[in-house]
């Protein structure tokens, strides 16, 4: 009992400045070249790279790396090909792969290897499809994934593999609904997630594929308004969608969360910078980065974002727990690589309001349906003996 009073001590004597930390937007340095929407983005490591875009005028080449420890940007050697926008970028191992698009052609197919460690651009087998933009793609075990988009022939849903061992490029399964363009796409745990987009109307339709049974599956559709040109990023397990222009042909902020365990999405905050289309996201070590974009202007912000307070992501991974969505609604899903025995929540006058017993497993979903909106604590204790507590916030 003591230790708990010292916990419940603790979050009481927390300044509100870092309680404000959790579950914000912070403004970060602007992007140093010209601002820009429709630009590409890599991670390789904690190293990120921004390539191509369009800045109102004229369609870029340049390319840039960003640096999350010192907030700073790196110019990097440009792209030695057509500028562009709306082009697909990802990586595999240590080398970034960039194609498609449109700039002074109006739709492309050439396909390139950047070597992050000679730090040279080679040109690669072209896309084995037609030529688009606007297309989705993702990296996953060592091969690459291009697909859909819009060309000359109009809007596509086939979908190929890259082998960079081989370089060269197979046809897989095609996207199960009809063709469509400016869809998000990411990696997610070894599949491709693939949301939103327009197909001649917007739409709200979320999938992944799986490359290793070459296949599609349909999730529930997106929580928010339909739309084209959003942004998508993961911090834990949880997949966050949001921006883009809509089908009430307005530009958006709202940012939805992904729920994989109950198959649902949950409004959570808005993105920090204006109501945009166009921008690019990425992750590092939990934390979500998001800017460029167009909202009538090219925009040059970048914002991150962490559902977490200072110090509570590295406390998560000293432990190897997490809990999402924060801030939850009904339910709080907590996830452990250890056993989980039983759980307390309580409120911050040290109340304990909430007990499981007996929990036996490593993930459960935690109801609260019936708290009222606040900040609460979640003491989840471990078989192994060890008490871990974190704060979450009931909306």
């Amino acid at each position: 009992m003591k230790n708990l009073l010292l916990i419940f001590v603790f979050f009481l004597i927390l300044p509100l400045e870092l309680l404000a930390q959790a579950n914000t937007w912070l403004q970060l340095n602007d992007f140093p070249a010209s601002a820009r929407t429709g630009a590409s983005v890599f991670k390789t490591g904690n190293d990120v790279y921004v390539v191509g875009g369009y800045d109102g005028v004229a369609f870029k080449k340049t390319m840039y790396r960003y640096n999350a420890n010192n907030d700073t940007w790196q110019a990097m050697p440009s792209l030695p090909s057509m500028p562009r926008n709306l082009a697909v970028a990802f990586s595999i191992g240590a080398n970034g792969y960039f194609g498609t698009g449109q700039g002074s052609a109006a739709y492309s197919n050439d396909f390139w290897e950047f070597n992050t460690n000679t730090q040279t651009w080679s040109q690669k087998a072209n896309f084995g499809g037609l030529e688009r933009s606007g297309a989705v793609g993702a990296g996953i075990n060592n091969k690459g994934y291009i697909g859909l988009g819009q060309g000359f022939a109009g809007m596509y849903r086939d979908l190929w593999e890259y082998d960079p061992s081989s370089n060269t490029w197979s046809i897989k399964d095609s996207f199960p609904s009809t063709g469509r363009r400016m869809c998000i796409s990411m990696e997610d745990d070894g599949k491709m997630f693939v949301s939103l987009g327009s197909d001649g109307r917007y739409r709200k339709e979320s999938y992944y594929y799986d490359p290793t049974n070459n296949t599609w599956s349909q999730i529930a559709d997106f929580g928010g308004t339909a739309r084209h040109s959003a942004v998508a990023y993961k911090i834990d397990n949880t997949i966050y969608v949001g921006t883009g222009y809509d089908s009430t042909l307005k530009f958006k902020k709202d940012i939805w969360a992904y729920d994989q365990s109950i198959n649902s999405w949950q409004q959570v905050t808005d993105f920090g910078g204006t109501a945009r289309e166009g921008a690019i996201a990425f992750n590092l070590n939990n934390v979500a980065y998001v800017g460029l974009g167009y909202d009538t202007v090219c925009k040059p912000d970048f914002w991150k974002y962490s559902p977490y307070a200072t110090g509570e992501s590295t406390l998560q991974a000293a432990h190897q727990c997490s809990i999402y969505p924060n801030p939850c609604n009904d339910v709080l899903h907590i996830n452990s690589l250890n056993m989980i025995q039983e759980l307390e929540v309580w409120n911050t006058t040290g109340l304990r309001i909430r007990a499981v017993e007996w929990v036996n497993s490593n993930v459960y979903p935690l109801n609260l349906a019936e708290l009222p909106k606040d900040y609460y604590i979640v003491i989840i204790k471990f078989k192994s003996g060890l008490t871990q507590s974190l704060k979450f916030c009931k909306q």
